[in-house]
């Protein structure tokens, strides 16, 4: 595999081109591929007829469909490793693991579209959410003929027009390698990952831990030397939560007796000195485990009323997180906290904040250095104009701004926060998220 097709392996789909003057419903409609003639005449009828919601939200799980069963093409193991997931396996299902929030961020670190087309397919699900499920204080209008085909046309750009996903296919080309040949150091595929983007290394690494935790014979032979060459390679550049994850594979195979992927493990660890990220795992598992319910019910279609009973079972465990469950513990008492477009839950929020408030400023600073340059979801959420006000008063209550972060662009954001300058954490969260996304 030369260097060029490497790259060539995380480059985005061309996205279906419809013509900007296609409008009407029973045009633009057609484009979608993906769809049965007879589902295509249920959009154009619901639309038709003004039920903009119900057309939209056909699209839409129409559209995650398509996009689900293409990322369980990549391995369901893969897929739970990605999402740091331990209920996922093999024979998991995809359109029952994955929410839709899981699909699109798993899509755009898998480099599937282009950010400014994730950017408008998460605004779709944000649109169609609030209108099939209004809050209390919405008004009576609905969904509007213009919101309906935007997000539709979004859909069809992205999924519904495409008769297949050819990332997920080239993606799973590229692992298939990883699992059957041996790189050597100084290779140029060791170089090319060296140097790509930091959610390429993250995704290569997250593959090879996968696969050591269920391979045998020839196959763990190949990922354990591939892990042997390629973490020293990246080890350097590498975050907390993810040379943890390193530690956590040694842990997990150790304890059940792989000797062999133990060892393999093992030696990576010895060859980067990486022994100090070997966790306690027990606790920390609890704690993860909680967070991801916190986090599935945020990203759920009925987020303000199921977000409640897992943060308060997440607050039950305690107020000291250890350290190695502090990356998904933060991600997701912060999106409780920070909320999303429409809001946050009046019964959730408080709890959230509650926990921030009482976090010891040794991890607010390990999650500031180590953790918020790698948390899309958080970074994300800053980029809303809305959501940044409130981290703004999160930095107050929280007093962060007595901390001073070691990365310019964290502390750029932070400074901007305590100044009470909501475009300015904008600004440095999108500075941040296209730097995770970037070379």
């Amino acid at each position: 595999m030369s260097k060029d097709t490497a790259v060539s392996l995380w480059r985005p789909l061309d996205v279906v081109k419809v013509p900007k003057d296609v409008r009407a419903i029973e045009q633009l409609a057609p484009y979608a591929k993906q769809l049965a003639p007879r589902e295509v005449k249920q959009i154009i009828k619901a639309f038709e007829d003004g039920s903009f919601e119900m057309g939209s939200v056909f699209a839409w799980q129409k559209t995650m469909s398509g996009l689900k069963r293409k990322l369980g093409a990549l391995g369901m193991d893969f897929i739970g490793e990605m999402l740091d997931r331990k209920d996922v396996t093999v024979g998991s299902n995809p359109q029952q693991i994955l929410t839709d929030y899981d699909a699109l961020r798993l899509a755009e670190e898998l480099g599937f579209f282009p950010s400014s087309h994730t950017l408008r397919l998460r605004h779709a699900m944000e649109v169609i959410a609030h209108f099939a499920n209004p809050p209390d204080d919405a008004d009576d209008d609905g969904m509007t003929f213009e919101e309906a085909t935007g997000a539709l046309r979004t859909c069809i750009q992205t999924v519904l027009g495409h008769g297949e996903t050819e990332a997920a296919l080239e993606f799973a080309s590229f692992r298939k390698k990883l699992e059957t040949q041996d790189f050597q150091s100084g290779d140029p595929e060791v170089d090319t990952l060296a140097s790509s983007p930091y959610f390429f290394q993250r995704t290569t690494l997250r593959v090879l831990l996968s696969v050591i935790k269920t391979a045998q014979g020839a196959q763990l032979e190949h990922v354990l030397a591939n892990l042997n060459t390629f973490l020293p390679a990246i080890w350097d550049g590498l975050l907390h939560p993810d040379r943890q994850s390193v530690g956590s594979c040694y842990a997990e195979v150790h304890a059940e007796g792989k000797q062999t992927a133990a060892a393999g493990v093992r030696a990576s660890l010895l060859k980067v000195k990486g022994f100090d990220y070997v966790p306690e795992l027990l606790r920390s598992r609890t704690f993860i485990e909680a967070a991801q319910r916190v986090l599935d019910a945020h990203e759920g279609w009925d987020n303000f009323r199921s977000e409640y009973a897992p943060m308060v079972a997440l607050a039950s465990l305690g107020t000291s997180i250890p350290l190695h469950a502090l990356p998904r513990c933060m991600t997701a008492i912060l999106s409780v906290a920070l909320g999303n477009h429409w809001g946050t839950s009046w019964t959730a929020s408080p709890i959230a904040k509650q926990m921030l408030s009482r976090l010891p400023p040794d991890r607010w600073v390990y999650y500031l250095n180590e953790c918020l340059p790698a948390d899309d979801v958080v970074l994300g959420k800053l980029t809303d104009k809305g959501i940044a006000e409130r981290f703004v008063s999160l930095v107050a209550d929280c007093s962060l701004a007595e901390l001073v972060p070691r990365i310019q662009r964290v502390a750029k954001l932070v400074e901007s926060a305590a100044s009470g300058s909501s475009p300015g954490v904008v600004a440095a969260a999108t500075n941040i998220f296209n730097k995770l996304r970037a070379a």
